[in-house]
C-alpha cells in the first residue's frame, strides 16, 4: 500500500536570481499534522523542480499545501497550491527491542527491553523524516503461552526447552511492526542443594532426641533455581512412615521407640525439581526417657503403724521394671500387727509400694 506522497513543485522567478522559501503543510480532515520549509534558488525565468515527500502517521485522505515566500518573508502573490485528498497509508513502525540473555535456567528472570521507532512526516530527500516517535504499545510473546503488554517485562521460563520470543510494537496510527524474534534456550542444570533444619538452624549428620519428642523439621534453607513452593519434598522418617508433596517444606514427627543406649533411625528427605531428584539423610538417635517423679510430699506416721509407700515415679514411654526403696533406719516389712518385739532390720525393698 502507498505510504508516501511524492510531490514535485515547479518554481519560476523572473528575477536575476533569488532564494525563495516554500512552506509545505500536511492536513488530514482539515487538521494540520506537519510543516516543513524548504529553500529554492530560481531566476531568469527558468523553471526549477523541487520534490518533497510526506509519510503520514496514520491512514487517511491527506492533502498537501504549499505557500511561497520572498526573501524578506512576505507571501508571494498567486504562489500557493493545495493538492486533492490522496489516500495514503501509515508506514509500519520498526521494533528494536533487546533482552538480557537468550539462554537461561528455568525460573531465573530474563529482562526484556522493548524499543522501536515510528518515523513519519516531511522529507526533502526521501531518506530522512521530520518525526521519529516512540511506539505507543508493545506486545511480547514469550513462545511458551505467556504474553506481556509491558514495555520492559522481567520474566522467567518455568519449562526446559527452546522457545521463540517475539516483540511487536504499535505506532500512533495503529500500525504494527513486523515481529522481532529471539531464539530462547532454557535449561535446568542446577541441582537442588538440600538443607534440613530445626528451629531455623541447619542440621548436619544427625540429631539426638527423646522418645515421643515432637520436632518440626524444615527444608526452607534448600537452594535451587526452582522456587520452594514448586519443589516436591518427600520425608521418609525411617520408622516405616513417610509424608510429603509439592511445596511440603516442613513436617513434624516423633519416634515412639527408643532405648537407654539409643535407637537409630535414618531420616531421608528426597527433593525433586522436575529435572533432578536428590536426597539428604540424617541419623536420628532416640533415647528412652528417664522416669519422671510424680510424688514429692512428706510422709508422717505413728510408730508401729504400717504406712504404704506411694508410687513416686512414672515412665512416660514404657514401664518401670526395677524399683529400689532404701530406708535409712531398719523397718519391718512383714505386714500385719507388729510390736516392739518384732524385727526391724529391713533397709531396702524392690516392691513398687512396700508397706513398712
Amino acid at each position: 500500500l502507498p505510504d508516501t506522497m511524492d510531490w514535485t513543485l515547479r518554481v519560476n522567478s523572473t528575477a536575476f536570481w533569488e532564494i525563495l522559501d516554500i512552506e509545505v503543510k500536511a492536513f488530514n480532515n482539515n487538521t494540520l499534522y506537519d510543516t516543513m520549509t524548504i529553500s529554492v534558488g530560481a531566476g531568469q525565468g527558468s523553471t526549477v523542480n523541487r520534490s518533497v515527500w510526506f509519510t503520514p502517521p496514520m491512514d487517511g485522505d491527506w492533502q498537501l499545501y504549499a505557500q511561497m515566500f520572498d526573501q524578506i518573508g512576505n507571501p508571494v502573490d498567486n504562489a500557493a497550491v493545495l493538492t486533492l485528498p490522496t489516500t495514503t497509508y501509515n508506514m509500519a513502525p520498526i521494533s528494536t527491542g533487546s533482552l538480557s540473555s537468550n539462554t537461561s535456567q528455568t525460573w531465573l528472570p530474563i529482562q526484556f527491553n522493548g524499543a522501536g521507532y515510528d518515523i513519519w512526516g516531511f522529507s526533502s530527500n526521501n531518506q530522512s523524516f521530520s518525526h521519529n516517535a516512540s511506539p505507543t504499545a508493545y506486545l511480547w510473546d514469550f513462545g511458551d503461552g505467556g504474553q506481556s503488554w509491558l514495555r520492559t517485562p522481567s520474566r522467567a521460563y518455568t519449562m526446559v526447552g527452546d522457545f521463540n520470543a517475539t516483540l511487536v510494537v504499535t505506532d500512533i496510527g495503529g500500525a504494527e511492526s513486523e515481529p522481532q524474534m529471539w531464539s530462547m534456550n532454557i535449561t535446568d542444570s542446577i541441582i537442588p542443594d538440600i538443607k534440613i533444619s530445626v528451629d531455623g538452624q541447619e542440621v548436619q549428620g544427625g540429631i539426638t532426641l527423646l522418645t515421643s519428642q515432637m520436632v518440626m523439621f524444615g527444608a526452607h534453607l534448600t537452594e535451587d533455581n526452582v522456587p520452594d513452593e514448586y519443589l516436591d519434598f518427600q520425608w521418609d522418617w525411617g520408622d516405616g512412615t513417610n509424608e510429603g508433596g509439592i511445596g511440603y517444606l516442613s513436617a513434624a514427627h516423633d519416634w515412639s521407640n527408643g532405648s537407654s543406649n539409643g535407637t537409630f533411625y535414618t531420616l531421608t528427605l528426597t527433593v525433586s525439581d522436575g529435572t533432578h531428584t536428590v536426597n539428604e539423610s540424617l541419623i536420628i538417635l532416640i533415647l528412652n526417657r528417664v522416669p519422671r517423679q510424680i510424688f514429692d510430699l512428706p510422709l508422717e506416721v505413728d510408730t508401729l503403724t504400717p504406712l504404704p509407700m506411694p508410687t513416686v515415679f512414672t515412665d512416660d514411654d514404657g514401664s518401670i521394671d526395677i524399683w529400689q526403696w532404701i530406708f535409712t533406719e531398719g523397718v519391718n516389712l512383714d505386714g500385719g500387727t507388729i510390736s516392739m518385739a518384732d524385727s526391724f532390720t529391713s533397709t531396702t525393698s524392690s516392691d513398687e509400694n512396700p508397706t513398712p
